[in-house]
């Protein structure tokens, strides 16, 4: 058993599909396979080997890919905190509307992170995501409540409504 396969949660066949799957250069699987490095389930936990394949998928417009770059960014999880650079990758990500990035670039305008504090733009985001279907969007939208006007969140839905994703969704 290889130094890998100690860690295991994961049924070991299934690993090896996936990685022989990453290593032909499937997109999905990449990013699967980097999400499992980033939390260590079925694989040593090691953030650098992560990033390696979130970029790979990232690189053929992956955008689950292009929004967990982000969240290493946003987190430091093997690289330098960056909340700008965190912000980049979830715009392209955004762009496509994948949910997560959409919710996570809220994050970063309610804490004002890699940008300035922006409740309207926060409230747009995470409503997006909640469109979307992110199902942990609307408890957060309910909390926001305490800092946001009424006129605020009309103001915040009204710019949701008149987005759109700009590409589509990988």
């Amino acid at each position: 058993m290889s130094e890998e396969m100690k860690y295991l949660d994961v049924d070991e066949d299934l690993l090896n599909i996936l990685i022989r799957h990453a290593k032909e250069g499937d997109p999905e699987a990449q990013n699967n396979l980097g999400w499992l490095y980033e939390n260590g389930w079925g694989v040593k936990q090691d953030y650098a080997e992560a990033m390696k394949w979130f970029v790979k998928s990232a690189e053929k417009g992956y955008a689950r890919a292009e929004n967990n770059i982000g969240f290493l960014y946003q987190k430091a999880r093997g690289v330098e905190e960056n909340f700008v650079e965190a912000m980049a990758w979830y715009r392209k990500a955004a762009a496509k509307g994948e949910a997560y990035s959409l919710y996570n670039m809220g994050v970063l305008y309610k804490n004002g992170q890699g940008v300035d504090k922006d409740l309207v733009e926060a409230y747009k985001w995470i409503y997006l995501a909640g469109q979307q279907g992110l199902k942990h969007a609307p408890m957060v939208l309910e909390k926001m409540k305490e800092e946001v006007t009424p006129v605020q969140i009309e103001e915040a839905k009204k710019k949701a409504g008149e987005w759109r994703p700009k590409e589509g969704k990988k």
